[in-house]
């Protein structure tokens, strides 16, 4: 998919998670793209759908990665 798709705000969200290879929460992202909470949930829910970033749950949290940056074991992850 082309960037030139995407919202400026989907786009800076890609842009901050493909320099995080360790992934980011929620707030974490709202911090480094200056969106509210509710933006960063809208715009991953739109990535993800896109096929751009996947989300996995640790605990309570929710880890946000660009689709290049999954940890090997991410599937495990997913499943416990």
């Amino acid at each position: 998919m082309k960037m030139t798709s995407l919202s400026a705000k989907e786009k800076k969200i890609l842009q901050e998670l493909e320099k995080a290879f360790l992934g980011y929460t929620q707030r974490e992202l709202k911090e480094a793209t200056s969106l509210s909470r509710p933006s960063v949930k809208k715009y991953c829910g739109s990535l993800a759908e896109k096929g751009l970033i996947e989300v996995v749950e640790k605990g309570a949290a929710k880890i946000y990665y660009a689709t290049e940056n999954l940890p090997e074991n991410y599937e495990e992850e997913l499943s416990s």
